[in-house]
């Protein structure tokens, strides 16, 4: 039985020692991905001062959240190419990241379909069908925000008459 025991041991370290490289790798992948992050942040803010900051906020958001400090950083990567300022992203994107947990959207299909409607400036019928395939009971609340039922709703998008700050709201 001690022989066993002891074989058992060095099998568990054998393949212990098989794997250290591959977590040193994974390691080492997850410092290549930091660093790339800290550039296009530098990029999109223009300085590496406000880089730094955005950096830190995205820290603690990936700190006080479920989700990734990557897929993180690509939200606001998308959210700061689509024209959100980096002193208000972490306000959007506590906002997003609290419906991304509820109905269990990936925080980074919620950055693109908020930010393309920023750009829009208005919705379309096909960002109402996104969100509300995405478990976003959408259309209620623009009823509910304009005072009109949730058929008016589809005639309002169609016409152009709901925008993105209808979206915020």
């Amino acid at each position: 039985m001690g022989s066993s025991v002891s074989g058992a041991f060095k099998n568990v370290g054998a393949f212990a020692a098989g794997a250290l490289p591959f977590a040193a790798i994974g390691a080492m992948k997850l410092a290549a991905d930091a660093e790339t992050l800290a550039i296009k942040m530098k990029v999109l803010t223009g300085s590496t001062d406000e880089a730094s900051r955005v950096m830190g906020q995205l820290d603690q958001f990936a700190a006080d959240t479920p989700f990734q400090k990557m897929e993180i950083g690509d939200a606001v990567q998308q959210l700061l190419a689509f024209g959100s300022s980096s002193s208000t992203v972490f306000d959007e994107m506590r906002m997003l990241g609290d419906i991304a947990a509820a109905t269990g959207t990936p925080i980074g299909e919620m950055a693109e379909l908020y930010g393309k409607a920023q750009v829009q400036g208005r919705l379309f019928a096909e960002d109402i069908n996104q969100l509300t395939g995405r478990g976003i009971p959408i259309i209620g609340q623009l009823a509910q925000q304009f005072g009109v039922s949730e058929s008016e709703v589809k005639k309002l998008v169609e016409s152009g008459k709901i925008g993105f700050p209808e979206l915020q709201k």
